[in-house]
This record gives C-alpha cells, structure tokens and sequence, in this order.
C-alpha cells in the first residue's frame, strides 16, 4: 500500500506546469505503476518537444552565424579585389612615373653628351706653319662662324704681332684642344719659332679660351684673381708641371728677383685679345686655360732655360 500525501510540481521548457496531486488510501499497485508510465511518457513528450524547438533555434543561429561569415568572407574577398585591383592600378602609375623619368633622364644624358665636335686645319704662307681648329655643331650659323673666326684671328696673330717674316724666318705651331663642352673651349698652340738672325730655336707656347655662347675670348681674370695667382706663384706650395727641368730650375731661383707687382701686372694682361701699346699690338708674355677645375698659366723664363714654364693652380686646395 503506497499513501501519496505530498504535492509534486513538474516544470517544463514550454511554461506549462503539471499539478498531480493524488490523495490514496489504497490503489492496486499495477494500477499505480501504469499511470506512473504514462505521466513519465507524457512529460517525456513534453521535453522532447521543447528540446526540438531549442535545438531549431540553435540550428537557426547557427545558419545565421554561417551567414554572416561568408557574407563577411565575401566582402573580405571583394575588398581585396578591390584593394588588388588599386595596387595593380598604382604599380601600373608608378611604372609609368618610373618610365617616363628614366625616358626624361635618357634625354637629358642624351643632350648632356652632345657636344662641340672639331677638325684641325693648317695655314701655311711661305716658312710658317699654324694649325688651329675649325668648330661645328652649333645650330646658330652666325654665331658659329664667328667663333671659327675668332680662333683662326687668334691662332695667326702671333705672325704679326712678332714680327714674323714668313719667307726668312720658321714657325711650326701644333694645336691641342684641352677641353670643349657646349659653353666653353680651351686650345692650347705649342712649337718652335727660328728666325733668321737667331742661331737656335725658340720655344712657343700661347692658348685660346672662348666662350661659346658669347662667342668671346676668356683670359685669366675672368676665372681667377691675378694678384691670388701672383702670391701662388711666389709661396712654397706653387707646382710647376713644366716638362723642362732646366726652366724649373731657373724659375725658382730668380722668382724672387721681381716681386708681387710684377706677375700680378703680368696675369692681368695675360691671354687674348692682343694689347695695344704705342698702336702696336702686342702679343701677351703670359697665358692660360683651365683643366679639371685646376688654372694652368704660363710664365716666360730666359731662352737658355727653354723659355717658359707652366705652373698648375688648383683653387678648390687653396
């Protein structure tokens, strides 16, 4: 005999709630033992149902969450497409840039390495001989004619203005370009003069820098200061790059019989165009050019000591 006194509540998922109260005194137990089955089959069935609409839900967030990932991984996908797609863009523009300034600076090195081009030509009247150069390359053919004019003036004024007599006396002068770009030229005329009443050979040398869009001579003052250059030449550190050891020899021990004044009058008249003095022109006792950024100048010395000596002046030392 079982006695139920006891109130039980049942509480499921669905908000529904069971109340069984069961007062017996006595109740065949087969009996009891049926209903019990069916009261547990019954709750059973209202859990299972329950459970299936939360499982529903879970299955639904999950599908939603599925969702939201892939249209995330699309979107991810279509912003790298994007972003790809801008990069390649941006290559493509600065391979472009890149192209376009290695064709500019083609261009520019292309224009930067053209420049003057030169044949040598001689004169000859009589004993003299003198070569100089003749220029081309330049577009204005006015402007070019005169400076082919200029050199040749230059190159044959020593005839005259040494009192050269083509028929008695000998003169061979060779020509060297030093340097040419497209603003300047620098030439320098070497050789040997033999007059008639001379029992030797005297040694020449002068030099001609032109300013080619001036089309004008350049002589030392332009590019160096003469009373700088005087005090260079009378210090210990002058460097003389004369190939005649026996001129060196004499410059150095007679420098200093003529002092500061003398080479500083001396470099202020040196280079072309010719001097006039009493209406007669005079050819200068000293000349120079530039080479390398360093001033070459030419200092005459006694005709026993082979007659003149270069002295190299390097301003960027100084």
């Amino acid at each position: 005999m079982f006695k139920f006194k006891k109130r039980r509540d049942y509480t499921c998922n669905n908000g529904f709630f069971t109340n069984i109260s069961i007062y017996m005194k006595s109740i065949n137990p087969k009996l009891i033992k049926s209903s019990l089955m069916i009261i547990f089959l019954g709750l059973s069935g209202i859990s299972l149902g329950a459970c299936k609409q939360h499982e529903a839900a879970d299955t639904k967030a999950t599908d939603t969450s599925v969702s939201v990932q892939q249209s995330s991984a699309s979107t991810s996908k279509e912003t790298m497409a994007q972003t790809k797609s801008s990069d390649s863009s941006d290559i493509k523009k600065s391979e472009s840039k890149s192209s376009d300034t290695k064709n500019s600076s083609k261009t520019t090195s292309k224009e930067s390495s053209v420049s003057v081009k030169s044949t040598l030509k001689n004169f000859t009247e009589g004993k003299t001989s003198i070569q100089y150069p003749v220029l081309s390359g330049i577009d204005d053919a006015s402007k070019l004619a005169k400076i082919n004019g200029l050199i040749e003036d230059n190159a044959r004024s020593i005839i005259n203005a040494m009192g050269i007599d083509s028929t008695e006396d000998t003169l061979d002068i060779k020509a060297n370009i030093i340097n040419s770009d497209r603003k300047r030229i620098s030439i320098s005329y070497t050789g040997t003069l033999k007059k008639a009443s001379d029992t030797d050979k005297t040694n020449i040398f002068y030099s001609n820098t032109i300013d080619l869009d001036n089309a004008a001579n350049l002589s030392l003052k332009d590019f160096a200061d003469p009373y700088t250059i005087a005090g260079y030449v009378l210090s210990d550190d002058v460097e003389i790059v004369s190939s005649y050891k026996s001129a060196s020899d004499y410059f150095m021990q007679h420098r200093a019989d003529t002092g500061i004044d003398y080479y500083t009058k001396l470099f202020s008249e040196a280079d072309f165009p010719l001097k006039t003095e009493n209406g007669k022109k005079i050819f200068p006792k000293s000349f120079s050019y530039i080479k390398n950024g360093d001033v070459y100048v030419s200092i005459p010395t006694d005709h026993t000591s082979e007659d003149y000596i270069l002295v190299k002046f390097s301003p960027s030392s100084k």
